[in-house]
């Protein structure tokens, strides 16, 4: 964000929010937008999308973990790697991304679909080296174990092993 000659103006919820010239969005499976929805309204969403101040980074891929090959597991037991994976059915990918947006329940079908288009609309191809930039970030927070890195391995142990909360904090 460069200036404050180009400034627009938002108004949600009463209140005015100043945005200063194009905010690009990086997202991975557009997740942030049933939390603007909440935060914004339906109609306030709609006004940033249509505004030209958002810009949305996004490109149709996932990261992969516990390689398989030959129906064999590709590293050996204790150890962990992941990457990046093109989808090969972008389109059938997208759609399952939008599915949240079906959980904001106290907006019609037809206003999900108007939203749902006015996002693609702000669509911007990233640089070249996103996926990599990406899979350095998640490699990062594993090495680090983030909280969320950690919340999450709590979680699957529990799940996998049916432990109980103080005994999955002593392992993890």
């Amino acid at each position: 964000m460069t200036g404050v000659e180009s400034r627009y103006f938002l108004r949600t919820n009463g209140h005015p929010l100043i945005l200063f010239d194009t905010c690009v969005l990086k997202t991975h499976r557009l997740s942030e937008f049933p939390f603007l929805v909440r935060s914004f309204g339906f109609h306030g969403t709609l006004e940033l999308l249509s505004s030209d101040v958002l810009e949305i980074m996004w490109r149709p891929f996932t990261i992969a973990i516990d390689f398989h090959r030959g129906g064999k597991r590709a590293l050996p037991l204790f150890h962990f790697d992941c990457g990046t994976v093109k989808m090969a059915d972008p389109e059938e990918y997208i759609h399952r991304c939008f599915q949240p947006f079906h959980e904001l329940t106290d907006i019609p079908h037809k206003r999900i679909l108007q939203l749902k288009k006015a996002v693609v609309s702000r669509f911007v191809e990233p640089p070249e080296g996103f996926e990599t930039n990406v899979l350095a970030q998640v490699k990062s927070e594993m090495k680090g174990m983030s909280p969320g890195i950690k919340a999450a391995v709590r979680v699957t142990l529990r799940k996998l092993h049916q432990i109980g909360r103080a005994s999955c904090r002593e392992r993890v």
